[in-house]
């Protein structure tokens, strides 16, 4: 990218970029997949595991998550792990469908789930299930709490039974719609950006995925769309005006058939925001780095060009 593009407009230095493919002078081109952010909490399966393993008395942890989210582990009799979530959307979760999932996949674990918080109680010494499972089950706490309401939708439409679209407010400032339809579902992020490059970013981001459809067969991928328009389908709710942009997800009953599809599906639909605005922000530190080299190989080459410096006294001549 050249120095002197600095005055266009962000869409024009972006028409070349290609988000899955980086170029390196030294190394021949490859292609490489976007990172599928996790759907449990690195940090917290980690310290769940050397407790269990190592039992720790009066030890106390805490760990940030994406949207907001706040993990705390502690102990007070070594046998004992607590293990809380902080969440400023937990109130207006727990009645679309989270708290009834939660007890659902947690059972005897829940301590108690109060106002903005969810506590689980694990028992070193009588593990309901295989250490590897159960620290996978809790680590996964949040993602499961914001995939509640859309498991609720989901559960319903493969039986093809009626269900109202919901609003859900799982951030303090944007909200994701889940849309039902016959058989089949819709999930929308409205989705806002705090810079001027992030939103033809997300353009370019989004038409990857509509490129990458193009390889892969139809029935295993949802449809996805993105506009800077209100979507039809949020024509019942009062959308705020100051929303930068929607994606929308199509899902079908196929796409869940099978445990593991329900569990890479759901746990990528409540991680969507967060995988986005992730690699919008790679993405703005590549180009940045991808300057800075030409700027340094512009700088060099004016090194090389630079007359060798005469010397001030001319030899006398004979």
């Amino acid at each position: 990218m050249s120095c002197r593009h600095h005055h266009h407009q962000p869409q024009q230095l972006l028409s070349r970029v290609r988000l899955p493919s980086w170029r390196n002078k030294n190394k021949a081109t490859m292609s490489k997949p976007y990172l599928l952010l996790e759907s449990q909490n690195r940090a917290l399966a980690h310290t769940l595991q050397k407790i269990i393993q190592t039992p720790t008395p009066d030890f106390f942890a805490k760990f940030a998550d994406f949207d907001g989210a706040v993990h705390t582990v502690s102990t007070q009799d070594p046998s004992i792990i607590t293990v809380a979530l902080t969440l400023s959307s937990l109130p207006a979760l727990l009645p679309l469908g989270t708290e009834e999932f939660l007890r659902e996949e947690y059972g005897a674990l829940i301590e108690s789930i109060q106002r903005d918080t969810v506590k689980l109680r694990v028992n070193v010494s009588d593990l309901p299930c295989p250490q590897d499972e159960l620290i996978e089950k809790v680590a996964s706490l949040k993602c499961n709490v914001i995939s509640g309401p859309i498991r609720k939708v989901a559960a319903a439409c493969a039986k093809n039974e009626a269900v109202d679209a919901i609003e859900v407010p799982y951030r303090s400032d944007e909200c994701f719609w889940i849309l039902p339809k016959q058989g089949a579902f819709s999930v929308c992020y409205g989705i806002r950006f705090t810079e001027e490059l992030d939103l033809p970013l997300a353009r370019v981001f989004m038409q990857e995925f509509q490129d990458a459809k193009r390889h892969i067969a139809r029935s295993t991928v949802p449809n996805s769309s993105f506009t800077t328009n209100v979507p039809g389908g949020l024509a019942p709710f009062r959308v705020p005006t100051d929303y930068h942009g929607f994606v929308e997800i199509a899902v079908t009953a196929r796409h869940y058939s099978t445990p593991e599809l329900a569990k890479n599906l759901f746990g990528q639909l409540s991680l969507f925001r967060g995988y986005l605005h992730y690699h919008i922000k790679c993405t703005k530190a590549y180009i940045h780095q991808r300057m800075r080299n030409t700027f340094r190989a512009l700088y060099q080459t004016l090194n090389r060009a630079r007359p060798e410096a005469q010397s001030a006294k001319k030899p006398a001549r004979r």
